[in-house]
């Protein structure tokens, strides 16, 4: 349905608005100004039902690759092939006029993907219902909040059955309320079969709602795969002191890297052992690693029951001239924090757990590694895969830098006696009934 190829987009960078004018008329045709490209020779196709997540830092060319598919830009180059009926949602305004009423830019999107008014109208209470606005919806949009906006954008957006849906960044304005109602939306239209287009710096989002995702970086595409491989690829921009290729020599910290492809796991009766591979599942400022973490309670065949103890013991180290200068530049809390977030195979955050949120500091000038051991009492789950992913960061809750996050590197199955569990964990409950 969409098919890009060899796309970029230019833009001429003057150092003075007398720049642009002293080209514009010298005889010779003389450049006075320096070619920037927001996008670089960018080729991808997505098919029927795709879910495609697109990432990258900022100024990675994200919004720009999006306008360009929706029409609001021309590409300086190359083929750009879009089928079916486009919705978009973009940066927090476009496509509204400010001056107009929410019921009448609901008219205006609608005849931009090709409805007359009485299909619109068709479609009109599914989109005040959605949006939930109230009487705003006849008030200039000029007036409304960023909330109330990004409401109604949506709300038209995914009310007017479009086959491509377009979303870049906006939902992070809403409520979580309203967030929940969106992703519900973005599910059911992955369910039909509809093909989305996320622009999001939420990579649990990417995740768990993409079948396959791309990394943009200075405008050129870098990866195009699977969302998990992807999203570690972002990780490591962002963190380039930790990506390091087998042929470099890591920075001397102090501390000694574990080998590569050391994932096989040393069972004894009830405890599984996992030493870490480097940069493939893993990524953080550096400065501190996580050596293993060895588990308790298990059979095994990796599997761990609810409603039963299991006990994480960490093996950690860090480097205290680095931590010293991290904490002085970004104005840290001296303590380092050691835990573990849990997903299930949907990649739903299930359970987060750390020494800071349970009262422990560890004091990083006081030694070079420590071994914290954190004992656990499993709710009851519903049975099925569950990924455990440790961290090690340096700081408070609120303000700290990670220095080692692990990525799926755990990975066990739970089981449970129970014959029923909906959901993700299993509530107990009483019923009473009085018959009438």
């Amino acid at each position: 349905m969409i098919c890009v190829k060899d796309v970029f987009k230019s833009y001429r960078l003057y150092s003075s608005p007398m720049d642009r004018m002293k080209e514009a008329l010298h005889p010779f045709k003389k450049k006075y100004h320096k070619d920037f490209y927001a996008l670089r020779d960018i080729s991808f196709s997505v098919g029927k039902g795709e879910v495609v997540g697109i990432i990258g830092k900022n100024g990675s060319g994200k919004s720009t690759l999006l306008k360009i598919l929706t029409k609001v830009l021309a590409p300086s180059g190359g083929y750009v092939s879009v089928e079916g009926r486009v919705s978009s949602l973009l940066e927090l305004g476009a496509g509204f006029n400010p001056e107009m009423t929410g019921r009448e830019n609901v008219y205006f999107q609608g005849a931009i993907v090709g409805l007359n008014r009485r299909e619109t109208d068709q479609h009109m209470g599914n989109i005040l219902d959605f949006a939930d606005i109230g009487d705003f919806i006849d008030q200039p949009v000029k007036n409304y909040s960023s909330g109330m906006f990004v409401r109604l954008a949506f709300a038209c957006a995914v009310n007017v059955f479009p086959d491509i849906l377009i979303v870049d960044e906006a939902l992070a304005v809403g409520d979580a309320i309203f967030q929940r109602k969106c992703y519900a939306k973005l599910d059911a239209f992955k369910e039909a079969g509809k093909t989305i287009l996320l622009v999001s710096h939420d990579m649990e989002t990417v995740k768990r709602l993409c079948s396959r995702a791309i990394l943009l970086h200075e405008g050129a595409l870098l990866q195009d795969g699977d969302p998990e491989n992807v999203v570690l690829s972002y990780f490591r921009l962002l963190f380039p002191d930790e990506s390091l290729n087998e042929s470099q020599e890591a920075p001397d910290t102090g501390i000694v890297r574990p080998a590569r492809n050391a994932l096989e796991p040393c069972s004894t009766d009830s405890e599984v052992s996992l030493p870490y591979t480097t940069t493939d599942m893993a990524w953080g400022a550096g400065g501190g690693v996580i050596r293993t973490v060895k588990i308790s309670g298990l059979t095994e065949e990796k599997i761990f029951f609810d409603e039963a103890p299991l006990t994480i013991a960490y093996h950690c180290e860090w480097d205290i001239e680095q931590i010293s200068r991290l904490i002085a530049e970004k104005q840290l809390m001296p303590n380092i924090i050691v835990g573990c977030t849990v997903h299930n195979k949907t990649n739903i955050l299930v359970a987060a757990f750390n020494t800071y949120e349970s009262g422990v500091l560890i004091d990083p000038f006081s030694g070079k590694g420590a071994v914290i051991t954190c004992h656990l009492s499993i709710p009851p789950l519903a049975p099925g895969d569950y990924f455990f992913k440790p961290a090690m960061a340096v700081g408070n809750q609120e303000n700290n830098v990670m220095l080692r996050w692990h990525e799926n590197s755990i990975h066990l199955l739970c089981s449970t006696k129970r014959k029923y569990t909906f959901g993700v964990t299993h509530m107990a409950s009483e019923h009473e009934v009085l018959l009438l």
